[in-house]
């Protein structure tokens, strides 16, 4: 029997022997299944429920004991409390909706007008009735004739009417009305203290239209007690608008563009050599991910987890702390991903197998110092002209928003990049304010997709993922805004991020950040304090205190051997070749010397950067054709015709420059000539 169809003036009066027994014995009373007999012994305090009144003891040679009637109303509701407890989340689970009402049920609340119902109705409907537009559709109809109107949308014709009879229909109303002052609920059996002035039966009546119509619900506590409320996501909104969020203290403080720094490592390792690429899913093999992360600056794990979100429903992903970490390969990927929208890198795959090369830009970006590689990056993004976010990202050009929505927006009117930079500008600059808080704030109170009558963008069924509800669209634009925040703003040194306590985290707006939203037209960058990172003459560059800038700049010119604090770099000839075959001259790398460690390198590691410096030479290697002449008559044949086409390597042997198309007209003028062309032998 559902809920809805129980007697519950029978409920309402057997619930107070119920709640006499002590807590185990309540509990035993609820496993007890209906119908079914059972020993005393079988209850851990069967005695108790024996002695209580509520069961039927044994008759003639009968060893089992049954329920007493009276009390089956009261286990049905207490059974149903306990195994679907509504109350125990936000909103409503699918669940609830199949163990307590039709699939035509379910239709008849999810899509009244639509005319068909399908199997994700009961989704869908669990959506509906956990919006707060659901109960504020039921209180809008004032009168009763409006009441059994809205009734009347929500039923068909199997179905009998619950809201027929005045008394009935403003029971309910006065219930819904004073369970929207309990956020947490009130205890079932004091129910009818709420309502002194309404008569049981009708109260009962009401409380019954009430579960029917999913306005109220009752659920089981784990102190073995009874509530009835509202959902709480529900009852959370109905006590009024959110507060903006205000300023906080924050712990650890952690503001740097590191992934700007993650895209120095990728194109550093590139530029070498063009880093291969699985065929199957164009992904960076360990090897080169292992070389990568050696070079990425050290980001604190908390950090790490929170970049590492994208969405408001997405967990952060646990950091495991060294550079082999799923956080390693998560920030690779990203940098890489970013540089080839911003046309740094490409992937490209000479004979079928694809590798990641910079690009020209790539190159001329890694040869800029650090500040300008930033700039460059943000002009990028902020020139971008993307207003709305893509639907499910993946795409090759640059993405101002960095997270996917989920869902196009295609012909909607509505400039989420403008209420995005407003949501963030509007954080008051020197100050950090809970992220959560934030969110949450704007999600209901600033939220583009929702206007003072609810969504501005009607329900698209094509599109399953497509909010229908006030509460979707918050979470949607809840979304967006904190992966933006993960994805850009921390990232790139826009944001600054704390940590506030209880799993929350603070961030406030950097220069850089009001520049990327567009409120100033230029920033500086941060310079870390000095005398941090020390250039030892052994060639160890120790680290006294964190400095992602400066672990950043040297990952390009030295060899990391630790991490946090202490000797993290050490300058090898090897280290310097490699920045040297960047484009880094013997005085780029001693300037980054210079300006990580405040001016002090020994005269020795001086001298010796210089000497590795000089020692590289430059060669140019390419393909090219030679001709093998049988004699030094035949090459003075062939020169006539060539030209300066040919340069002679050996009186007989002469090399061939040009592309194909060129190769083979002169190959045409020679046999007109009288001058063969013979294959090569392979």
């Amino acid at each position: 029997m559902k809920l809805h169809d129980l007697d519950w003036q029978e409920v309402l009066g057997a619930l107070p022997r119920w709640e006499a027994l002590s807590p185990a014995a309540r509990r035993a009373f609820v496993a007890i299944r209906p119908g079914q007999g059972f020993t005393l012994e079988s209850l851990e305090t069967g005695g108790e429920l024996r002695d209580a009144g509520l069961l039927v003891a044994p008759t003639g040679r009968g060893t089992l004991y049954a329920l007493d009637s009276r009390f089956r109303p009261l286990l049905i509701a207490l059974r149903a409390a306990d195994r679907l407890a509504p109350l125990s989340e936000p909103a409503l689970r699918q669940m609830y909706l199949e163990d307590q009402l039709t699939a035509l049920q379910a239709y008849r609340i999810a899509a009244p007008g639509r005319g068909y119902y399908e199997p994700r109705d009961r989704k869908l409907a669990a959506e509906v009735v956990s919006s707060i537009a659901w109960l504020r559709g039921f209180l809008a109809a004032e009168s009763h004739p409006e009441v059994m109107k809205w009734e009347e949308a929500r039923i068909g014709t199997e179905d009998r009417p619950r809201l027929v009879f005045p008394a009935v229909a403003a029971a309910l109303r006065a219930l819904v009305t004073e369970l929207a002052g309990h956020p947490r609920g009130v205890p079932l059996s004091k129910i009818g203290e709420l309502l002194p002035d309404t008569s049981p039966h009708n109260l009962a009546a009401g409380l019954a239209a009430g579960l029917r119509y999913l306005l109220v619900f009752v659920s089981m506590r784990r102190d073995a007690s009874v509530v009835v409320g509202l959902l709480p996501g529900v009852a959370v909104r109905a006590a009024g608008p959110l507060p903006p969020p205000r300023p906080v203290q924050a712990g650890e403080v952690f503001a740097a563009p590191f992934r700007a720094g993650d895209m120095v490592a990728v194109l550093v390792e590139a530029a070498t050599e063009p880093i291969a690429l699985r065929a199957a899913d164009r992904s960076m093999y360990v090897r080169s991910q292992r070389a990568i992360a050696a070079r990425l600056a050290m980001v604190p794990p908390w950090v790490e987890r929170f970049a590492a979100r994208s969405h408001l429903l997405m967990p952060a992903k646990p950091a495991a702390g060294d550079g082999d970490s799923a956080d390693a390969t998560e920030r690779i990927e990203s940098a890489a991903e970013l540089a080839s929208q911003l046309r740094l890198a490409r992937v490209e795959s000479p004979g079928g197998r694809p590798r990641y090369a910079p690009t020209r830009s790539g190159r001329a970006w890694l040869n800029r110092g650090a500040g300008e590689r930033l700039r460059e990056v943000l002009s990028a993004l902020r020139k971008l002209p993307q207003r709305v976010p893509s639907a499910h990202g993946g795409t090759s050009g640059p993405d101002f928003f960095g997270a996917p929505l989920g869902f196009p927006l295609d012909g909607v009117k509505i400039d989420v990049r403008g209420a995005l930079s407003a949501a963030f500008l509007a954080v008051p600059g020197g100050e950090l304010v809970s992220a959560n808080d934030f969110i949450h704030y704007h999600a209901r109170e600033r939220n583009p997709f929702l206007g003072p009558d609810g969504p501005l963008i009607p329900a698209n069924h094509y599109w399953r993922a497509t909010p229908h509800t006030a509460e979707g669209w918050e979470n949607a634009w809840g979304g967006v805004l904190l992966g933006f925040l993960a994805t850009r703003l921390v990232p790139l040194g826009c944001a600054t991020l704390a940590e506030s306590g209880k799993g929350d985290v603070a961030f406030g707006l950097t220069g850089a950040g009001r520049y990327l939203l567009g409120e100033t037209d230029d920033f500086e960058i941060p310079v870390e304090p000095g005398g941090e990172v020390v250039v030892q003459p052994d060639f160890e560059i120790i680290f006294l205190a964190p400095a992602p800038h400066a672990e950043a700049e040297l990952g390009r010119i030295a060899d990391r051997t630790g991490a946090g604090v202490g000797a993290l770099f050490r300058l090898t000839r090897a280290s310097v070749l490699r920045a040297v075959e960047q484009g880094m001259s013997a005085d780029r790398v001693l300037g980054v010397l210079q300006s990580t460690s405040g001016g002090k390198v020994p005269a020795n590691v001086a001298r010796q950067v210089r000497d590795w410096a000089q020692s590289a030479r430059t060669v140019h290697v390419a393909t090219a054709v030679l001709v093998d002449c049988p004699d030094a008559e035949t090459a003075a044949r062939v020169r006539a015709v060539a030209g300066a086409q040919v340069t002679a390597v050996t009186p007989t042997l002469l090399r061939v420059v040009g592309d194909a198309k060129t190769r083979t007209a002169l190959f045409k003028r020679l046999r007109e000539r009288g001058i063969f062309v013979a294959a090569a032998d392979p």
